[in-house]
């Protein structure tokens, strides 16, 4: 009964081990999807903000080119032309900054996957250390169980053997017993004969 309950307790303690590890796995899962949900808004904030620059640039040249067919105005031109250098330099500025940023995000990302990787391998040489030893386990249960049972055979038989000695020594007392009485009624017989 307390083998069964050990058993039972040690069925319970492994079922609650797979949830956990499964629950685990689930939670690194939905992490590594908000990494990439996430990647994929920042390029799209990037192609956005790069497709409104292009739309500024291309409305001032058309702005540029407007006043230059009209005539005249060429003061309001250059201030145009240099605002427009202006905001490239600046979009240029910024597309560096947001590039550089990228580039740490990236290092930061990798340098996460790569202890991740370790954190996986290591966690893999643990399963399969603590798999070893949960198989000795149970080979040396297995080696303990098959013992006991040769204890209680080994006991069985000595146990019989005790029986059937018991068994002789009561039918060697009852022949003894038997010899004793006729040796009596013979002696009786004898002397009953004997004349006076």
């Amino acid at each position: 009964k307390k083998k069964k309950t050990k058993k039972k307790k040690k069925k319970k303690k492994k079922k609650k081990k797979k949830k956990k590890k499964k629950k685990k796995e689930e939670e690194e899962e939905e992490e590594e999807e908000e990494e990439e949900e996430e990647e994929e808004e920042e390029e799209e904030e990037e192609e956005e903000e790069e497709e409104e620059e292009e739309e500024e640039e291309e409305e001032e040249e058309e702005e540029e080119e407007e006043e230059g067919r009209r005539g005249g105005g060429g003061g309001g031109g250059e201030r145009r032309r240099r605002r427009r250098e202006r905001r490239r330099e600046e979009g240029g500025e910024r597309k560096k900054k947001k590039r550089e940023e990228e580039e740490e995000e990236e290092k930061k990302k990798k340098k996460k996957k790569k202890k991740k990787k370790k954190k996986k391998k290591k966690k893999k040489k643990k399963t399969k250390k603590k798999k070893e030893e949960r198989e000795e386990e149970a080979e040396e249960e297995e080696e303990e169980e098959e013992e006991e049972e040769e204890e209680e055979e080994e006991e069985g038989e000595e146990e019989e053997e005790e029986e059937e000695e018991e068994e002789e020594e009561e039918e060697e007392e009852e022949e003894e017993e038997k010899k004793k009485k006729k040796k009596k009624k013979k002696k009786k017989k004898k002397k009953k004969k004997i004349p006076y």
